[in-house]
Parts: C-alpha cells; structure tokens; sequence
C-alpha cells in the first residue's frame, strides 16, 4: 500500500470512529456489522473495541468519558479526542463506511495472497476462493447480501380462500360506496372465526382470530349488528382500539405486535388511505411502497391474510386494474385484487369479480345479495360478468355514456360517504347544489338503486334518500329515528 493510500485509510478510520464516538444510537445497525479487525490501525482497534463496549452497556451518544473508561492505552484516548474532533459533515458516513469495509476487504485479499505466496498454494482456485471468502464475509459488513436459489427450498403457496385470498400475501378489494363491501369484509372475518368453508369450498379449517379495523363504520352501532346475523365466534374477532392512539402502517412494530399477540388468519384494513399514515401520500409509489412492502413481510412470515379495502377513483374510462385510488404500485404489491359492484341487470344483486390473481389463475365472478335476515350475504352462484362489465354499464342507445351524469353519480356517493342514509334538502336546492336539472338526478338516484322515505307536506316535507343495501326498514324508518334506534345522518 503507498504512503498515500495509508494516510487516506487512515484518515477515513477516523471519521468512522468520530461519527460514533458522537453519534454511536444513530448507527446501530452499523455497529452490529462493524468488527475490529476492520480497521488497521490498532489505535483504531482499541477505540472501536471500546465503543462496542460503551454500547453494549446501553450508554447514549457522544458521552467520552464512559468510552475512555474501557482503554488502557493513553495514546489510544488521545487518538478518541481526535477522532471526535473531526469535522465530517462534508462527506456522508455512509460514504465513509463503505470505505472502511472496502479497505479492509483488499486487507484481507492482499495478506491472504501473501500467505499463499509464501506458502507456494497460490493458485488461479486459491486466489478465486479467496476472492469468493471476501465477497461474503464483507459483503454482509456493509449490508449488502446475496442469496443462491440453490440454497431456497421452494414451497407452495397456502390459501385462506383459494384461489381468491392467499395466506401470508396482501389482497386487494375495489369498490364504490353503497356496494357492501362492509357486509362481505364481515362475511370473511365470520367465515375465519369459525372455522366455516367459503362460499365454493366444502371443506372448513380450523378456527382461528381475525381483526378487522375500519375508520369508516361505528363498532357498536354498525360492525357488531352486522355481524349478529352472521353468527360469528365473537371471542376470534378483534378490533385494535384505537381511542389513545391511531393505527398506521407505518408502524409496522405496532402491526407486528398484533400479529404476534393474536395469530390471526386475516386482518382487513378499511379503507386503506385512512391506515397508510400520515405522512404517506398514497399518489406516490415511492412512499406507499415501502410501507406495503414491509406489512408483506410481516404477512408472510406470520401467515396472515391481509386485506386493503380501497374506493374507486372518478375515472370511469380507466380499466378496472386502474380504477383503484392512489399509486398504481397500490395494486402491483397485491397478489390478489378483487372488485365488488353492482349487477347492472339487477342492483339488488352484487357480483365479485377476482381481477388480478399472481398465484393461481382467477376465480370464477361470484354472485350474492345482501339480506341480514338470512345470514347477511346470500349467495347465488357464480356469474359470467368481469369486473370491467360492472364498473362501466352506462350503454345504450337512450343511456349513453354521460360525463355529466357519471360526475353526478360520484357526487352524490361522495354526499353519501360511509352513511346508510343522508337527509336531502329541498330538490331544487339540491339541484343547484350539485350542477344539474332534476331529470338528470333523479335518474342518477334511481341508477344508483337509492330508495326514498318522506314525511310531512309543503315545506314541512322532509326527505330521505336510503342506500339500497342500508339494513334500514323505509316503512319504519322515521319511527326508528325518532325512537333513536339510527343515528341521524345529514347531508
């Protein structure tokens, strides 16, 4: 090595050894990696062995003392003084990491050549394993590793709902408001806690917990009575409480904990945008997919299903891959993505449509309604219709595609929200509120299979519009409001 390379080595120690002498919390990862003989210099090594020490004990950052106390060697606490002095915010320590194992790599090389050397061993196979030795052992000092498929054992991919919902990945479920995807995200937790088959198996599995989180439905007024009719084992479904502090993705140790403390087979998120965090914009593929990526490894390594539930964007042209809010990287990290929507023929009737499968190839469409008095989901068999086929029916010769109704259609879910019901003002101003004639909302309305209950005359008339699939009697429902049996909703 020249006088020059040495002096650089040894200048690039010293920073290392200064960033963690002063910042030694900032740089754990590093720590556990780092080792002593990676620096040549055996003042270097008895500081670095000193600050290993001075770590291990739990000490915080840049407190000297208690690092000077485990070196005998004077000149070795003099050389910690310099080490921290340094000013090193010019380069990044990364840079300056990558460096130090760099050094110690070609270290290594050259003595185990010069072994061999010596030796008379130094073959074209001794100097390609020596490289092959260093390759591993550094590469894994700076965070970089490599593994052979010859060391993977292959496994096949387990099924909560084959071929619809696979263990251990992240499924996605699409769907506008009013479409039930509350009632069938409810139908899976049930299906999970008791161990009974899907619809299309016959075969059940165990029992086994589900937690199923939503920032959208009331737990006792609306989660728990939908449930009732499902005939659930309550003592399997969870619900994170929330009333301290929220639950966000991004906490991936909070969700590992969960993980952890309950098994469980499934866990849905609803929707969610309201769980990525804060800070995440989900229109950004370079901060929604992180978080994602790290729920898929926690899925996979506690064989959990994970559900998303998420809306559909305005854009009714877009193919139903592309209709799903946020970052198309949103989809792209599931494994599975399923639509569910109306039956154009019949908007009683919901279809579910299994759009993108990774693993296996997509089910058939299922076909159901919504009827909490016979176990909440009633199924009735399977369906030709895709999921492009429910998300775009505005065709014909008199229905023919109307921008200015389909915005209209989103307007009025969007006046909808989460509510089963919303109380309406008077036409006209409802009207001018939302940019349109009255022909054209009442169409809308009755497209959208909204149901109507009214009281009183003139202007005392009051109005509600009710979504199709609302567990509410209209004959009885200004009873139960006035008897508070449903909280009001208002637009």
């Amino acid at each position: 090595m020249t006088d020059t390379a040495r002096s650089q080595t040894y200048e690039n120690e010293r920073v290392v050894l200064g960033c963690l002498a002063r910042y030694v919390n900032c740089f754990e990862s590093k720590m556990e990696k780092l080792s002593a003989d990676l620096f040549a210099d055996e003042l270097h090594r008895e500081i670095f062995c000193a600050l290993l020490e001075a770590y291990r004990e739990g000490h915080g950052q840049y407190d000297l003392q208690l690092i000077v106390a485990h070196i005998t060697d004077p000149d070795a606490k003099d050389e910690l003084y310099k080490c921290a002095d340094i000013v090193f915010e010019s380069t990044p320590f990364d840079q300056h990491f990558r460096t130090l194992i760099k050094a110690a790599k070609q270290r290594f090389i050259r003595d185990q050549i010069a072994a061999a050397q010596m030796s008379d061993e130094l073959t074209t196979e001794r100097l390609r394993e020596i490289t092959d030795i260093a390759d591993r052992a550094y590469s894994d000092a700076d965070g970089t590793k490599y593994i052979r498929l010859s060391d993977i054992d292959s496994t096949r991919t387990e099924w909560l709902w084959k071929p619809y919902i696979p263990l251990g990945k992240i499924t996605l479920m699409t769907a506008d408001p009013g479409t039930g995807k509350t009632f069938f995200s409810l139908y899976l937790a049930s299906q999970v806690s008791t161990g009974r088959p899907f619809y299309g198996e016959s075969i059940g599995r165990a029992p086994a917990a589900a937690v199923y989180q939503t920032a959208e439905d009331g737990i006792a007024d609306t989660i728990k009575p939908r449930l009732e009719c499902m005939q659930p084992d309550f003592d399997n479904i969870y619900i994170f409480d929330e009333s301290e502090k929220g639950l966000s993705l991004s906490d991936d140790t909070r969700i590992e904990k969960i993980m952890k403390d309950l098994h469980p087979k499934l866990m849905i998120f609803d929707p969610l945008q309201a769980y990525l965090g804060a800070q995440v914009d989900m229109n950004r593929a370079n901060e929604v997919r992180p978080v994602l990526g790290r729920i898929g490894h926690l899925a996979e390594q506690y064989q959990c299903a994970v559900i998303f539930i998420m809306h559909h964007s305005k854009a009714s042209q877009n193919p139903a891959l592309h209709r799903a809010l946020g970052s198309m990287d949103i989809p792209a990290v599931a494994r599975s993505m399923l639509v569910l929507g109306k039956d154009p023929e019949n908007k009683a009737r919901r279809i579910l449509c299994h759009e993108k499968s990774s693993l296996a190839a997509a089910g058939q469409s299922i076909s159901f309604e919504i009827n909490p008095g016979f176990g909440g989901i009633l199924f009735s068999g399977y369906s030709e219709l895709k999921a492009d086929d429910i998300l775009n029916v505005r065709t014909g010769t008199r229905n023919k595609p109307s921008k200015k109704r389909d915005d209209l259609i989103d307007d009025i879910l969007e006046l909808f929200g989460e509510k089963d019901y919303i109380k309406v003002p008077k036409i006209d101003d409802l009207c001018r509120q939302l940019g349109c004639s009255p022909r054209t909302l009442y169409r809308a309305r009755d497209e959208l299979g909204i149901r109507t209950s009214s009281k009183g005359y003139g202007k005392d008339r009051v109005t509600y519009w009710i979504m199709p699939d609302a567990d509410v009697d209209t004959d009885r429902f200004f009873e139960d409001l006035d008897k508070q049996k449903l909280p009001e909703g208002q637009l």
